[in-house]
């Protein structure tokens, strides 16, 4: 099977898995945002109506911490920027993929960033990976035009072409 056609078919599958809530989780919605609750955190899944193009993520939401980006959460969406805050400790496997993003803010809070997360922004030129982050899934970056990248020697997994 040819490669883009394996990564559609992956990514397919990640967009799907997305939309299931997880076990225990509570759906809810405020400030422009849809979320879970679990465990006293919550994840960030979508926006309640058309996202705006810079896009900035509360560190609150519900009066719950904003840990987790979800999986898909932002799947093309159309952004061109975004600002995570830090209270994010995680980004999910394509919570960015598919947009026009040309520039990112990942905090130093961040300790993990999934397979996919920022896959297929083409217009993504430089972007600098924090000391907290200790793995970057599969394709992460995968896609992009990245003619800068800073990376810590944090890391202790780097997924298979994730800046390819």
């Amino acid at each position: 099977m040819p490669t883009k056609r394996m990564l559609a078919a992956a990514l397919s599958l990640l967009l799907a898995a997305s939309f299931a809530t997880p076990s225990g989780a509570r759906a809810l919605s405020a400030d422009g945002f849809e979320y879970t609750v679990t465990g006293g955190a919550a994840t960030v899944t979508d926006c309640t109506s058309t996202c705006p193009t810079t896009l900035v993520i509360p560190a609150t939401l519900g009066g719950y911490s904003v840990t987790t980006i979800g999986g898909s959460a932002f799947f093309d969406k159309n952004l061109t920027s975004v600002t995570i805050p830090d209270s994010v400790t995680t980004i999910d496997d394509a919570a960015f993929a598919d947009n026009t993003l040309t520039s990112v803010t990942i905090p130093n809070s961040v300790t993990a960033i999934g397979g996919y997360a920022f896959y297929q922004n083409p217009s993504l030129t430089t972007v600098t990976i924090p000391n907290s982050v200790t793995s970057i899934g599969e394709y992460a970056f995968y896609d992009n035009a990245l003619t800068t990248v800073t990376i810590p020697n944090s890391f202790t997994s780097i997924g298979d072409s994730a800046f390819q």
